[in-house]
């Protein structure tokens, strides 16, 4: 019996500013994983400039191998002479290989101003909660986890 696969995916080689161009119009979060070398610097550039293909997009997931190309790349999305300006809203590293001395790096980047009245992180995208800031993300994920508590079946209780 054949089942529905129920998150379809398809992979399609391209190159770095080949896939922001198909997949980057109307994207909210963009997942990039560079090589050691970073960031594509047509991406960098795409995502600093004021275009409005890009404008949707919100978030950047940056998972980084090279802390030299995070450091320049951060270096360049943080810079707002001129151009888009992005926040590091969260930062972290983990040890994929015990017993290396490799770190990956994952960055969160939330963007602080967007084209032609576009919604900031600080305009209306994050709420006030009960004395914490809370994204939009955070909230969906409470969400789903309270909608989940709800959907488990409880357990007959015996005497």
């Amino acid at each position: 019996k054949k089942t529905k696969n129920p998150c379809p995916a398809s992979f399609v080689a391209l190159a770095a500013a080949d896939a922001l161009e198909v997949d980057g119009p109307g994207a909210d979060v963009l997942i990039v994983d560079p090589p050691r070398k970073g960031l594509d610097p047509d991406v960098l550039d795409a995502l600093r400039q004021d275009d409005d293909r890009y404008a949707s997009i919100r978030r950047i997931c940056y998972v980084s191998c090279g802390f030299d190309a995070l450091e320049r790349d951060l270096d360049a999305l943080l810079d707002d002479k001129n151009h888009q300006s992005w926040a590091l809203t969260h930062a972290e590293g983990h040890v994929f290989f015990p017993g290396s001395d490799h770190l990956e790096t994952l960055a969160i980047f939330d963007r602080v101003g967007g084209p032609k009245g576009a919604p900031t992180t600080t305009q209306g995208r994050k709420k006030k909660n009960k004395g914490t800031t809370t994204t939009n993300y955070q909230q969906q994920q409470q969400q789903q986890q309270q909608q989940q508590k709800r959907r488990r079946p409880r357990r007959p209780q015996t005497a």
